[in-house]
């Protein structure tokens, strides 16, 4: 998936979206893995344990809860992942499309600890 395409799909109203965006437009690395699709039920606990943990420790996150409950509304329905990290690497963005990658569900963004 080219850089504009995932940038056209990120154009939402969400923060941690709007982050993405500016972050791939700034040079940010990114990745999405078109061919691995994953049912959402599968990432639902991995992403709920990260959102209690994070609250736990005070790491600040973009739309994680948001997320969480957009995956668990798709149940078997397969996903694919990628993500967007800043330039400076301050924060990471994971996106969740539809197959096909013409659909943006959701997007959640965690600040990194420095380095």
């Amino acid at each position: 998936m080219d850089r504009e395409a995932l940038a056209d799909l990120l154009d939402q109203p969400t923060g941690a979206c709007r982050a993405a965006r500016l972050a791939l437009r700034q040079g940010g690395d990114y990745q999405v893995w078109i061919d691995s699709r994953v049912p959402a039920h599968h990432l639902v606990s991995t992403y709920r344990r990260r959102l209690r943990s994070t609250e736990r420790r005070g790491v600040a996150t973009l739309d994680l809860r948001a997320t969480v409950e957009a995956l668990e509304q798709l149940g078997d329905e397969p996903v694919v992942g990628g993500y967007v990290e800043a330039a400076d690497g301050a924060w990471a963005y994971i996106v969740f499309l539809r197959p096909g990658c013409a659909e943006l569900i959701a997007c959640t963004g965690v600040r990194q600890r420095q380095r």
